[in-house]
């Protein structure tokens, strides 16, 4: 019980802007990196720029998860399975980023532990956290009608 509340002042205060414990020692960290790799995070986003960027961090992450599934008998410690068919490896990258987890293989027998690690440990986190981005720019364009979602990359 005390832990949902901690939590939800937390996600109360992220979605809304107010400033949350450790932020200030966090954000020197998160602007280096930021700064190395160009990206302005001040920058207010229009919703159809925010959709954009949603939408190409997940199509990365489909193609990611195609070429590991495709490849896996090139990675180490997967010497007793084949590469999955590429209308396999769409549809489960697919249904896996969707966070529909349609499984249409055969566990173990087709995939190796290290591309199920990779591949499918990987967007099973993935897929929560979009839909928990695309919940928080939706709920933003309510309380912050005038001043837009602000950046996609600041939720992360």
């Amino acid at each position: 019980m005390g832990l949902t509340t901690l939590f939800g002042t937390y996600i109360a205060r992220l979605i809304s802007f107010e400033m949350r414990p450790l932020e200030k020692t966090l954000a020197k960290v998160e602007s280096g990196f930021y700064k190395l790799i160009g990206i302005d995070v001040t920058k207010q986003m229009t919703w159809k720029e925010y959709f954009f960027a949603l939408i190409l961090t997940n199509l990365i992450v489909v193609v990611f998860v195609i070429v590991v599934l495709t490849l896996q008998n090139y990675l180490p410690f997967s010497q007793h399975v084949k590469g999955l068919p590429i209308d396999l490896a769409f549809h489960t990258a697919i249904s896996f980023v969707t966070d529909t987890d349609l499984q249409h293989y055969a566990g173990e027998q087709q995939l190796s532990n290290v591309s199920q690690m990779i591949a499918i440990t990987f967007t099973m986190f993935v897929a929560p956290a979009s839909g928990i981005v695309a919940a928080f720019a939706f709920i933003r364009s309510f309380i912050r009608k005038n001043f837009g979602l602000r950046n996609f990359t600041w939720i992360l």
